[in-house]
């Protein structure tokens, strides 16, 4: 695959094995906006998937193992601070970080 890519001063040509991911940005022009008729004939048409071997690729060999499939376990810890107003319990929380070195 040959790319044309956007500098600020120029192109550069870049090439690459296939397949490949390409990206395209604002550059490569306004794009173009299908007429409401075309969308409702589109919403009508069938769509027909292919399978590997219909579109001439063939499944690669694994490239990867997976060796571990876990959820992380979390230890969370929450604390109530109790107090009859805002001020009060703003107190209290300061008082707390300071005993456990946070503040």
């Amino acid at each position: 695959m040959t790319v044309e890519r956007v500098l600020l001063d120029g192109f550069e040509t870049v090439e690459a094995p296939t397949p490949a991911v390409v990206t395209v940005s604002n550059e490569l022009g306004e794009p173009r906006y299908p007429q409401l008729r075309q969308i409702m004939m589109a919403a009508k048409k069938e769509v027909k998937p292919w399978t590997l071997g219909e579109i001439g690729i063939s499944v690669p060999e694994k490239r990867i193992t997976l060796e571990a499939l876990f959820v992380p376990e979390t230890k969370v810890e929450t604390e109530i601070i109790e107090g009859d107003t805002p001020r009060e319990k703003g107190e209290k929380l300061a008082v707390r970080l300071r005993e456990a070195k946070l503040i």
